[in-house]
């Protein structure tokens, strides 16, 4: 089965073999030696270590990884750093393991993202929590997005519940086409997302909201940091805010609760009717189903998409964060030859700004543009 997943966040142990091991010719001569030994050097005086007396050497650099003085400092362990991403890649991208553990993305997320830029985070699992229980269980989990939020899906005036708008009677209705083990799947999936958001928003807490607003509107980052033409203050403000444990934990949530469900939807998709499509709007975002039939659809501000199928177009910032309130994103594509397009300079398709964006696409012939 193939998968495309392209994961964005706000985040971004090696074995100690003697690195002589890999630099001996066929005669077990270590060419590396001898030639440091003609000029009077040995493995340790390879590479820099810097002095705080050094001009104009970059000291106290807030986004350095915590490898780099290291590997600075012992070039040659550039080889074992680089081989340990391969590592994880072989293993967690191995299709047989894709087809059959549900923990590849988790894994994939925490050894290439959150160790390499936290460290010390205990990567036990991220405590994926059930759909809630009862008869409706996709209704219940849309209605804690609510309660998390402060707000209501149904409202009392004059001591009677309000006729409009009764979102859990258009939900109820809508959603009753679906087979049961779907709705519970997106019920979990649902609630996962909703524990994400808090952690998200406990990473963000410090961050004041004139700082987030103006991240929000930088669109020209790449094209203006090379030479250094332009300074955005905000983003030092906010990186001295943030709570990167918190925001790294929520992201881990994203991508297990993001791998459970394509796991658990992927059989059903028969089941699905061709001309199912729901688009309601919650707190944190829109969530959009839709059937196995073509679809055109517009991502703008969306918690969540799910897609059973078809040939679909995606514009907007489907699968991205892209306002201040707006902290976590994923688009779930089971299926069907897509188009994904990224327009205006949007954030689109995996960004995660101040938060988790996620695109798993899971089957297709598609393209990105």
């Amino acid at each position: 089965m193939r998968r495309l997943i392209i994961c964005g966040m706000f985040l971004l142990g090696l074995s100690a073999t003697g690195p002589a091991e890999d630099n001996l010719d066929r005669n077990g001569v270590d060419l590396l030696q001898a030639a440091l030994d003609s000029i009077g050097y040995t493995y340790s005086d390879l590479g820099y270590r810097p002095k705080g007396y050094w001009n104009r050497f970059p000291t106290g650099i807030s986004y350095k990884l915590k490898s780099f003085d290291d590997l600075y400092a012992e070039p040659l362990r550039l080889y074992d750093y680089a081989r340990s991403f391969g590592g994880a890649l072989r293993r967690y991208c191995n299709p047989a393991r894709l087809d059959s553990a549900d923990n590849n993305l988790y894994n994939l997320v925490y050894h290439l993202g959150v160790e390499r830029k936290t460290g010390g985070f205990r990567s036990y699992g991220a405590n994926l929590v059930d759909a809630p229980g009862g008869e409706r269980p996709f209704i219940r989990a849309v209605e804690n997005l609510y309660i998390t939020a402060a707000d209501k899906m149904q409202y009392i005036t004059f001591d009677q519940k309000a006729d409009w708008p009764d979102l859990k009677k258009e939900l109820s209705e809508k959603i009753a086409s679906l087979p049961r083990p779907v709705r519970l799947a997106l019920a979990g999936l649902m609630e996962n997302l909703r524990e994400a958001i808090y952690w998200r928003n406990l990473g963000v807490r410090n961050i004041p909201s004139e700082i987030t607003n103006r991240l929000f509107y930088i669109r020209d980052l790449a094209e203006t940091q090379g030479d250094g033409m332009k300074y955005y203050p905000e983003i030092d403000d906010a990186a001295q805010a943030i709570d990167f444990e918190s925001v790294c934990y929520a992201a881990l949530k994203v991508a297990a609760a993001a791998e459970r469900a394509e796991k658990e939807l992927t059989p059903l998709l028969k089941d699905v009717p061709r001309d199912f499509a729901l688009d309601f709007a919650t707190p944190y975002g829109r969530v959009i189903i839709n059937g196995p039939g073509d679809n055109n659809v517009n991502g703008d501000y969306c918690l969540l998409i799910i897609d059973f199928g078809g040939d679909d177009i995606y514009t907007g910032s489907a699968g991205a964060t892209s306002r201040p309130g707006h902290g976590v994103s994923v688009l779930i594509d089971l299926e069907g030859n897509d188009i994904y397009k990224s327009e205006n300079m949007t954030p689109s398709f995996g960004a995660g700004i101040l938060g988790v964006g996620l695109l798993y696409d899971a089957a297709g012939s598609d393209r990105y543009e």
